[in-house]
């Protein structure tokens, strides 16, 4: 596992996606198309943000996990998280021009997330009504 690590003031925790189910067409299309040409599945991979950033801190691909509506990733990072740190995750469609937007949330300030980590992580769907279906796991480290 290869993790990094954001520096400063705050509490270091693990953020674990381990699994993601999409829908079957894609609804960022209108009208909903499948996610691939030929009706294929998508080929999706996670990305994690900090701060608002566009660049993301880490992503597990491309390549994205092949053809698939459930992602079963297992993929971790460490991150530091005070209260004024947003967080946000994305997933994407991996394909040969450019990759599909499928879905996202963000924790607004690191408050939320850190209470999400006190309660032991959460499960989908996402906050901001994405129609993902997220499992997460978030420790203290």
């Amino acid at each position: 596992m290869n993790n990094q690590c954001v520096t400063g003031f705050g509490r270091m925790y693990t953020v674990t996606v381990a699994r993601a189910v999409f829908p079957t067409m894609n609804p960022n299309t209108t009208p909903a198309s499948t996610w691939d040409l030929g009706g294929g599945a998508p080929d999706p991979y996670v990305c994690l943000y900090l701060d608002g950033n566009m660049s993301p801190l880490a992503c597990n691909g491309p390549p994205g996990v092949q053809d698939t509506f459930t992602a079963n990733w297992n993929w971790s990072r460490n991150i530091t998280v005070n209260s004024a740190t947003s967080v946000s995750f994305t997933a994407w469609d991996e394909d040969t021009a450019t990759h599909d937007y499928m879905g996202g949330f963000q924790y607004s300030t690191g408050s939320s997330f850190i209470a999400s980590a006190r309660r032991g992580g959460f499960m989908g769907p996402a906050y901001t009504g994405d129609p993902i279906r997220w499992n997460f796991t978030i420790t203290v480290r």
